[in-house]
């Protein structure tokens, strides 16, 4: 049986500042990545990824499910071009 090797926490905030503590919560805890799901009611993934890779060093940041059909698929590739960039090769779409 294969060992584990990665573990990723979803986790979705009505406020989009309560991800930055969960994030660094989540990098310390030796989580090795943190996804941020886009939805209708909640706040937008990237720039919440834009504010958990500023704060954290090590954990991969994802994106959930992001819907091609309202957010362009060029808006959505120029969006983790500049989140990976900012996250210094960290980001996952």
């Amino acid at each position: 049986m294969p060992k584990l090797k990665e573990t990723g926490l979803l986790v979705e905030n009505v406020n989009a500042r309560d991800y930055v503590p969960q994030a660094q919560a989540a990098e310390r805890l030796g989580f090795n990545s943190f996804w941020v799901p886009e939805d209708y009611a909640f706040p937008g993934a990237f720039s919440s990824a834009a504010a958990i890779a500023a704060v954290t060093s090590k954990i991969k940041i994802g994106t959930g499910v992001i819907n091609p059909f309202t957010r362009h698929p060029v808006l959505i590739a120029m969006e983790l071009a500049a989140l990976d960039q900012l996250s210094g090769g960290r980001a996952i779409l």
